[in-house]
């Protein structure tokens, strides 16, 4: 008894080969479908929707009266920032204030003694609103905890997006030292509001570097965060 296999006939094996042709097409056709559908979605906002969505997502581009700052370009705030991550605001948490005497002879100092009663120069308090932030994932720079607390200058209150629970945010991160170890300040400059779950819209729009990114899908912000940050 043989033990050969029985051979195909030619009519059965030419439809195997039409059959793994078609299958072939198929595969090609739907790798290029998905192709397109990722391409589509790099495809930014409208500007209708950009100007609908300002509704809820203003700008900020003023600083407060006590603030006394230029406008720095992204470029920079990348540069400078310690991290950079995606946030979501998980709630306000108790106020702070720290206390500052600056050295004689100092600009600082002739602050204080301006505002001195009876010529004693008395410490600076500085008041903070304080946020507990969820760290959605982390981008660039030194890794943070997932948990983290931001500390916002009470006198910018008005001049930042108003940080409401469940506002997610791609922010620049700056570590505190001295009186200010363990927590986080931030800069609206380099931050945007997270919109229609993968877009973007910059808090501060007064200069080209943020305009670039309006509207733009949120990868396209993150890989420039990282191209800018592996430049430092």
């Amino acid at each position: 008894m043989s033990n050969r296999s029985p051979t195909l006939p030619a009519r059965t094996r030419g439809l195997y080969l039409i059959i793994s042709a078609l299958l072939l097409i198929l595969l090609y056709l739907g790798g290029n479908a998905v192709l397109k559908d990722d391409k589509r979605e790099e495809i930014p906002l409208s500007e209708e929707r950009i100007l609908e969505l300002r509704k809820t997502y203003p700008v900020y581009n003023d600083y407060g009266p006590l603030t006394d700052m230029m406008h720095p370009s992204f470029q920079k705030i990348v540069s400078l920032s310690t991290s950079y991550v995606v946030g979501e605001i998980i709630d306000q948490v108790e106020d702070a204030s720290t206390s500052f005497m600056a050295e004689p002879g100092t600009p600082e100092y002739r602050v204080q003694q301006k505002s001195s009663k009876d010529g004693i120069v008395e410490p600076t308090i500085q008041h903070y609103k304080q946020y507990e932030i969820k760290v959605l994932r982390y981008l660039a720079g030194e890794r943070t905890k997932d948990s983290i607390i931001v500390r916002l200058n009470a006198a910018d209150v008005g001049y930042y997006p108003n940080l409401t629970p469940g506002l997610q945010l791609i922010l620049p991160l700056g570590k505190g030292k001295g009186k200010h170890e363990g927590v986080f300040f931030t800069s609206k400059a380099g931050m945007f509001y997270i919109v229609d779950q993968k877009y973007v819209l910059s808090v501060m729009d007064i200069l080209p570097s943020y305009q670039d990114y309006q509207g733009q899908p949120i990868n396209v912000v993150i890989q420039e965060i990282n191209r800018i940050k592996k430049g430092t």
